[in-house]
């Protein structure tokens, strides 16, 4: 038996090319297969196959769209609330422990700096923390960041520290120097924190720069002065 692929626009006969009846197509008694212009193509059941049909089966164009309705749509924005308000603390302490490892990278970077122009040239250099205006005029209080200098004051780096993080070295020194052997002062230490958070009272965001005669630092985190 030949292909059951047929075309057809009027009065079809079903017929299948096998006998299991799955290749089931339409087509008028005579018609050629081969002029297919103009007409569409018409499928019949497998269970027609062998009786008279007078029209082409039709199928539908109608699209149905599924959606939400109104008390879904309310009850995933309120999950979402729910959710969201869950992970916001977790987010800020992670932001805040960001923000005080920034700081500290930038402050050891300025240590090594200083360290090695001090060896380079034979003499001493100076990290020097700013204090604009009247910002960070309390002694001690590094929150606006720093600058190093040499021994003639001109200023080899500066680091402007971000907002929301306050940095406060010991003793209310403003400063601290790099000998030409490249050693720094012993006893100090630097502790960096959220600004919103206490310098009294240590938490996870809160990291510790202890200093070593020598100079050998060593950082401590969830800690507050003096050094372990």
């Amino acid at each position: 038996m030949t292909s059951g692929r047929w075309w057809t626009k009027f009065g079809a006969e079903c017929v299948t090319s096998d006998y299991s009846r799955k290749n089931t197509f339409c087509r008028p008694s005579g018609y050629s297969p081969y002029r297919s212009t103009g007409f569409v193509r018409a499928h019949c059941s497998p269970y027609s196959a062998g009786m008279k049909s007078t029209v082409p089966r039709q199928f539908s164009t109608q699209r149905f769209h599924a959606g939400f309705t109104l008390v879904e749509a309310v009850v995933v924005v309120a999950l979402v609330a729910v959710l969201t308000g869950l992970a916001a603390p977790s987010f800020t302490a992670q932001f805040q422990r960001y923000r005080v490892d920034s700081v500290r990278e930038e402050l050891l970077g300025s240590m090594n700096l200083a360290k090695s122009e001090a060896v380079r040239r034979g003499q001493t250099i100076t990290i020097q923390k700013l204090a604009p205006g009247t910002s960070c005029a309390t002694a001690g209080d590094w929150s606006c960041g720093w600058q190093v200098q040499d021994a003639g004051g001109t200023i080899l780096q500066e680091f402007v520290a971000p907002p929301q993080t306050a940095v406060l070295k010991s003793g209310a020194q403003n400063s601290f120097t790099f000998n030409r052997y490249g050693f720094v002062d012993g006893g100090h230490n630097v502790l960096i924190y959220p600004a919103s958070l206490s310098s009294t009272v240590a938490s996870p965001s809160h990291t510790l720069l202890c200093f070593a005669v020598g100079s050998r630092v060593r950082t401590v985190r969830n800690a507050v002065p003096p050094c372990p």
